[in-house]
This record gives structure tokens, C-alpha cells and sequence, in this order.
């Protein structure tokens, strides 16, 4: 971690960091989320414009149980 904003490195590239891409990373997407990445995909190619990259990527989607237990903690 840098403190500096000039010497960290970018989101983007945070993004492409081995925690997140490795194929450890990768085998923990589960099926709820692969599932509704294709639901995001198939929304998008009927019109709908509010999808994202990020909606369409099943790394970008937290599955419920997470939430389930950050919602729990408030």
C-alpha cells in the first residue's frame, strides 16, 4: 500500500491483481452469481441500458450470503 497518490496503483490495476484473478479467485464464483451475470447479459441485449460491465462480471457480484452478514451487523 502507497500512501502517495502518484506512486499507488490505479483501481484498475488493483483489479487485475492475482487476489482477484488467480484461479483460486475465480473457482470461488458461485453458480447464484455466474447466473446472474447471464441474467444481466440477456437484460442487456433486450434494451435495458443500466447494465454495466461490472453487472454482466459474476467477480463483480457479492453473493447473498456476504450480504446476508454484513446486513446482520448493523
Amino acid at each position: 500500500m502507497e500512501f502517495d497518490p502518484d506512486k499507488r496503483i490505479t483501481a484498475a490495476d488493483a483489479l487485475q491483481h492475482p487476489y482477484f484473478t488467480s484461479p483460486e479467485a475465480l473457482s470461488d464464483v458461485s453458480k447464484e452469481q455466474q447466473d446472474l451475470a447471464s441474467l444481466a447479459a440477456v437484460a442487456e441485449l433486450e434494451g435495458d441500458s443500466s447494465i454495466t460491465q461490472f453487472d454482466k462480471d459474476p467477480t463483480f457480484i457479492r453473493r447473498n450470503i456476504e450480504m446476508d452478514k454484513e446486513i446482520s451487523k448493523l
